[in-house]
């Protein structure tokens, strides 16, 4: 009896635990880029249930020894392991804004060492104002004040060379102006420009373009490798070799600017939206309540049931 109480209370903590992964998503369901969690669910080792057979006289050591009716197995209740992300490919929207960026990976294979295609997520590289390298799917970008591609929250956006890409220097009028004047255009493989209305490209001090830069996009082989930080930022714990960056240089980087040319991977004047689908989450809300009052109703069983034994063994 003591067995099923725990593995009622079990089922509680689970749904409460599930519930609040809900809701989370739920809360993120108009944040750009955000990808939600699934909780993922275990249960506890299962035991093997048998009734001895023999006299109660008998020493216990004895009655062991003594052939056994099997009961069956018994369930010992369940848990929460641990909450994936789901990197599926979140719904493009269209704002126009030139500094809205979007990840568009849904058809995105890249060879592996094997060379088998494989599945890749594709990521923005950001600099947090600590230094710290972290990657980002939300692609709303703003200039600071002092002129550098950022987050909303204040990271820098890097470019392929680990470097912050810095669109114009606000103290030089010159260069002010020019920004002003000029398009920023971010081409499907990452390339960032500011051209002028013919197309051509803004010079700046000594003949050379403005802003020719390309953005430090990752490829990640496997996403699960991104641990989920605040403010949309993740970090990177998984295997070095299943996180491609593009760079030009080498093989992998330049296999990747290829594919990211053919499917349009970087999609300037959009940007993506979450990936939950709010009907599924409400669905998937209330069942996990009604579940937690069904086994908490299995536990007030048990206790009237306790109650009702003990006050009858009292009685003896």
């Amino acid at each position: 009896m003591i067995r099923g109480l725990y593995t009622a209370v079990s089922g509680m903590v689970t749904q409460e635990r599930r519930y609040e992964t809900l809701t989370l998503n739920a809360a993120n369901a108009q944040t750009p880029g955000y990808k939600a969690e699934r909780p993922v669910q275990r249960a506890f080792p299962e035991m093997l249930l048998a009734r001895i057979k023999g006299s109660e006289s008998m020493a216990l050591p004895r009655r062991l020894a003594v052939g056994q009716a099997f009961v069956g197995p018994l369930t010992t209740g369940v848990y929460v392991q641990e909450r994936v992300a789901d990197f599926r490919q979140g719904d493009l929207v269209e704002t126009g804004s030139p500094l809205d960026l979007a990840l568009y990976d849904e058809r995105l294979y890249l060879n592996e060492e094997t060379g088998a295609p494989q599945k890749a997520t594709l990521f923005f590289a950001v600099a947090r104002p600590d230094g710290a390298v972290r990657y980002v799917r939300a692609g709303r970008f703003t200039v600071d004040g002092e002129g550098y591609l950022v987050t909303p929250g204040g990271s820098r956006v890097l470019d392929a060379t680990g470097a912050p890409i810095r669109l114009y220097n606000p103290a030089d009028p010159a260069q002010a102006a020019a920004y002003a004047a000029g398009e920023l255009r971010v081409d499907a493989d990452g390339r960032v420009r500011l051209v002028d209305g013919r197309g051509q490209p803004v010079l700046g001090a000594g003949g050379q373009p403005l802003v020719d830069r390309l953005l430090g996009l990752v490829a990640a082989l496997d996403p699960h490798g991104m641990v989920r930080e605040g403010d949309g930022h993740y970090r990177w714990e998984g295997d070095e070799g299943l996180l491609v960056p593009l760079d030009p240089g080498t093989a992998a980087g330049a296999s990747l600017r290829q594919a990211l040319r053919a499917q349009g991977g970087v999609r300037q004047g959009f940007y993506e939206a979450s990936n939950l689908d709010p009907a599924q989450t409400m669905v998937d809300l209330m069942e996990a309540l009604r579940v937690y009052e069904a086994n908490q109703r299995v536990v007030q069983a048990y206790d009237q049931t306790l109650e009702r034994l003990f006050g009858e063994v009292g009685k003896v």
